[in-house]
């Protein structure tokens, strides 16, 4: 009750008024939004309109809209700036695409397809589910900026080799789909994780599987690489369990934030 009489209040402040003890009308309508928005935002669902474009500042007074660029069919699913090109980003989207885009001019490359591995795959290639799940769901750019790991619904994670333009590494051994990919700081290793609820290590520079890292219970939704100086891997990882992991991987050891 205590809530709603102030909530009433604000509303009546707002409009130049005072508050009513009935609310009807129009005043009815405005509380019931408010309440709403309010029980939305407790929950973490929340969406506020802040602006209908965006714009940058050029020089001293000029404003210019923001390029836009499109080079994806349907929805972008990742996206990773190149740590050495500032006008450089990489992005992955659900019709398999994977492309480069300079946000400087919005001009694109579409660099690799799905449909196109699928087509040119030899039979060690394969993964299990080849042919089918042909949506790029994850995607990180290498610190040195010279490799791309990407990974989706086929549950194999590749490495594209940007100066020869081609895929170089087709890993397997997820039983679900990829849902993220992160290089360790040192560029050393590669890192995924996925819907069957593990996460993986590979080997950059082999370009095959090191170990599998076990502790979610349930999917395990996003992935980043930390503080990997001396050699020390650690990664950090969230999942629909719940839980936020830290995982010192040398020293076979997580946290659980």
């Amino acid at each position: 009750k205590q809530y709603l009489a102030e909530v009433q209040a604000e509303l009546a402040t707002a409009a130049g008024g005072a508050a009513a003890e009935a609310a009807t009308g129009e005043d009815a309508r405005e509380l019931a939004r408010r309440l709403h928005d309010d029980a939305l935002e407790a929950r973490g669902y929340a969406t506020r309109r802040v602006a209908a474009d965006v714009s940058r500042r050029l020089g001293s007074t000029a404003m210019q809209p923001l390029r836009t660029a499109a080079p994806h069919h349907l929805s972008v699913t990742a996206l990773s700036l190149s740590p050495n090109d500032e006008h450089a980003c990489f992005s992955c989207a659900k019709d398999g695409s994977v492309a480069r885009t300079d946000l400087e001019t919005g001009s694109f490359d579409v660099l690799v397809t799905y449909a196109s591995l699928v087509a040119s795959a030899q039979p060690t290639q394969r993964g299990p589910l080849h042919g089918r799940g042909r949506d790029a769901s994850a995607l990180a750019i290498h610190p040195s900026g010279n490799l791309l790991a990407f990974a989706g619904g086929d549950h194999v994670v590749r490495l594209w080799d940007a100066r020869g333009g081609t895929v170089v590494a087709s890993m397997t051994g997820h039983r679900g789909r990829v849902t993220g990919v992160a290089f360790a700081e040192d560029g050393l290793n590669v890192y995924s994780c996925s819907a069957d609820r593990t996460v993986k290590q590979w080997s950059t520079s082999q370009r095959s599987y090191v170990d599998t890292l076990y502790g979610h219970t349930s999917d395990v939704l996003c992935i980043d690489g930390c503080g990997a100086g001396a050699g020390v891997g650690r990664v950090v990882t969230g999942g629909m369990d719940g839980t936020t992991r830290l995982w010192k991987v040398a020293d076979e050891k997580q946290l659980i934030l």
